[in-house]
């Protein structure tokens, strides 16, 4: 069989006798859409420290990204985004139904997928996992990679806003982890992620309020918790943020 790319997930056809067809379309969109995103396989499981850890068949997203992400579809010639609020609708109805749980965290909503059957996890055999050149997954390998794409991030950030005159900045462990909760939160499904987290320090730059206070351009700072990531990640796609997390206009002048 040709390699598919990106992957592929298998339907079971009692699909079709389930609850969400029955459902309007958009909950159909969005199931599908979560048996797309959830993580597939327990080697690629990811621990956020503080026993939060993302395993098979689960999701960490905030309300707002995945509308975001699982909305924007034309009808009638229109483009249909969901709302925050209606995504949580959605979700909540379908929690109901015994489909998935969620669950608040301090990163945003883990949702865990209640029956994968529906993406054939447990009712379907599978090959070993492989990497390109056919041998089995190291997971060492797994956490270079990410060690390379933190220092990578690091290497733009330096670029761009680091002290170019004076003494350099230090890649400190809490940097380092922010830095990592950023590629895992945002970047890490994005096409150009060093080009992103790049226009991301340009935002930084452009804004009026951090260009006075160098502090603030820390990531420390600007990168300190889940809701300041995903805005600035918002503002450097210059994508209008809704009221979610209730960020007022103050939240530029602490960082």
């Amino acid at each position: 069989m040709k390699k598919v790319d990106q992957g592929f997930i298998l339907l079971a056809r009692k699909l079709l006798d389930s609850e969400v067809w029955s459902w309007p379309s958009d909950f159909l969109r969005l199931w599908i859409w979560l048996l797309l995103s959830v993580n597939w396989r327990d080697e690629y499981s990811r621990d956020f420290g503080d026993g939060l850890i993302v395993k098979k068949g689960q999701i960490l997203k905030s309300m707002r990204v995945i509308s975001r992400e699982a909305s924007g579809f034309g009808l009638n010639n229109q483009v249909v985004n969901w709302s925050p609020q209606t995504v949580a609708n959605m979700l909540k109805k379908m929690e109901d139904a015994g489909m998935l749980t969620l669950e608040r965290t301090r990163l945003g909503t883990l949702i865990s997928v209640s029956n994968m059957s529906y993406q054939a996890f447990s009712t379907y055999k599978s090959s070993p996992s492989l990497t390109p050149r056919g041998q089995p997954l190291d997971n060492n390998k797994h956490k270079t990679i990410e060690l390379k794409n933190i220092t990578a991030l690091w290497e733009v950030y330096l670029e761009e806003l680091g002290n170019k005159s004076g003494r350099q900045f230090k890649l400190t462990d809490t940097r380092r982890k922010l830095l990592r909760s950023l590629w895992t939160e945002h970047l890490a499904d994005s096409e150009n992620p060093l080009d992103l987290f790049r226009s991301v320090c340009k935002a930084l730059k452009a804004s009026p309020w951090h260009s006075q206070r160098k502090a603030w351009c820390l990531p420390e700072s600007f990168l300190r918790n889940p809701e300041r990531r995903e805005r600035w990640i918002m503002e450097a796609q210059e994508v209008k943020p809704t009221s979610e997390h209730n960020v007022g206009r103050d939240w530029r002048r602490d960082g």
